[in-house]
C-alpha cells in the first residue's frame, strides 16, 4: 500500500538522522535531537511553512515554549532575523503565525524529578496551549477577513468550532522510566507505566486538594484531561503514539471535549511518520489571522490608542 510505504519513508528518514547525530554527540546533553528534527520536518512540509526552534510570543511580550514551532513563514515575519534554515539559535515566533508546537523529548522520564519527566512536559505543552488560545478566535463563517452573519456554519464531526485552534503534541525518541533505567521497548510496558505516572499525578493532586476525589473514576477515560491538560499528540519512539478519539473513532488530530486519548501501537516503526501525517492534517484544517499592523503602527507613533481593525 502506498500510503503504508510512505509512513515508513517518513519514519526511516528520521530514524537515520537521529542515528548519524547520536554516533557524534549526546542527544541529552545539547540541541542535536530538535535540529534532527526541524531538518527531519521542513523536508516533508510544504514550502509555506517555516520550521524553527524558538519562543512563541504575543503582542505584550507573554511568551510560551522552547521547542519546535511551525509556523507561517510566508505572510508572518520571524522576531529575530536569523534565517529560515537557522536551526542552531532560537527565533522568536508571533503568537498569530503559529499552526503547531512539538515539545521536543530526545528521553522523555515516566518518573522521577528529571526535567524531561512526563508531568513536567505536560506543564510545558499547557503554557503553550494557553498562550496559543488566547488568539482572537476566527469563527467558521468567516470568510476572507469578512463575516457573514446571519449564516451558521457547522464543523465535521471530531472538528474544531474555530478555524484558528492550537495544535500542540509531544516527540520523544525514547522512553525510560528514570533516568538511571534503560530503555522502554515495548508498547505494553510504556502504556502500563505512562498510566501509572498520571495516575500518581492525579493522587497528588487530591492529596492537595487540587482536584476532587471524584476525579479518581476518570483514570481510566481520561487521564490527561484529569490533571487538566490538553494535548493532540503524542509520540513515544518509533511504535507508540497517541491520538484523541471519540467513541471508537479516530475523526481528526484535535483534542476536543468529548474526545480521550488512546495509546496505540503502530506497525513497522512508523510513529514519527505518523505524527508528521497528524500535524499535516491539522495545517491543512488551520487558517491564521494576520497581525495587526495598526497596532504595530500605533506603538511606532507613540500612541496610546489601539487603531480599530
Amino acid at each position: 500500500m502506498f500510503y503504508q510505504e510512505l509512513l515508513e519513508n517518513i519514519s526511516s528518514d528520521f530514524k537515520s538522522k537521529f542515528n548519524a547525530i547520536e554516533a557524534e554527540h549526546n542527544f541529552d546533553s545539547g540541541p542535536e535531537f530538535e535540529i534532527a528534527l526541524c531538518e527531519v520536518l521542513q523536508t516533508y512540509l510544504p514550502n509555506k511553512l517555516g520550521v524553527c526552534r524558538g519562543f512563541i510570543m504575543n503582542s505584550i511580550g507573554e511568551c510560551a515554549g522552547d521547542d519546535i514551532i511551525i509556523y507561517d513563514k510566508s505572510t508572518h515575519p520571524t522576531l529575530r532575523n536569523l534565517g529560515h534554515d537557522n536551526f542552531s539559535r532560537k527565533q522568536k515566533i508571533p503568537v498569530e503565525a503559529v499552526y503547531a508546537y512539538i515539545e521536543a523529548k530526545n528521553t522523555l522520564y515516566l518518573k522521577g524529578s528529571n526535567r524531561n519527566n512526563l508531568i513536567d512536559t505536560l506543564k510545558q505543552i499547557n503554557k503553550v496551549r494557553l498562550l496559543l488560545e488566547s488568539r482572537a478566535p476566527l469563527k467558521l463563517n468567516t470568510f476572507n477577513g469578512a463575516t457573514l452573519n446571519g449564516f451558521e456554519v457547522s464543523s465535521k464531526p471530531g472538528w474544531p468550532n474555530i478555524k484558528n485552534p492550537p495544535f500542540t503534541t509531544i516527540w520523544a525518541r525514547q522512553v525510560k522510566l528514570e533516568k538511571s533505567s534503560n530503555p522502554i521497548l515495548e508498547y505494553t510496558d510504556i502504556l502500563k507505566y505512562t498510566h501509572e505516572s498520571l495516575a500518581e499525578e492525579i493522587t497528588r493532586r487530591i492529596s492537595l486538594g487540587d482536584v476532587p476525589n471524584s476525579i479518581g473514576a476518570k483514570f481510566e477515560t481520561d487521564l490527561l484531561q484529569s490533571i487538566f491538560v490538553s494535548i493532540d499528540c503524542i509520540v513515544l519512539g518509533n511504535d507508540a503514539i497517541a491520538l484523541p478519539i471519540e467513541g471508537d473513532d479516530y475523526q481528526s488530530p484535535f483534542y476536543l471535549d468529548g474526545k480521550r486519548y488512546v495509546l496505540n501501537k503502530v506497525s513497522h516503526g512508523t510513529a514519527f511518520g505518523v505524527g508528521l501525517i497528524a500535524i499535516n492534517e491539522a495545517i491543512n484544517w488551520i487558517e491564521l489571522t494576520p497581525i495587526n499592523w495598526g497596532t504595530v503602527i500605533a506603538h511606532g507613533l507613540g500612541w496610546n490608542i489601539k487603531p480599530k481593525d
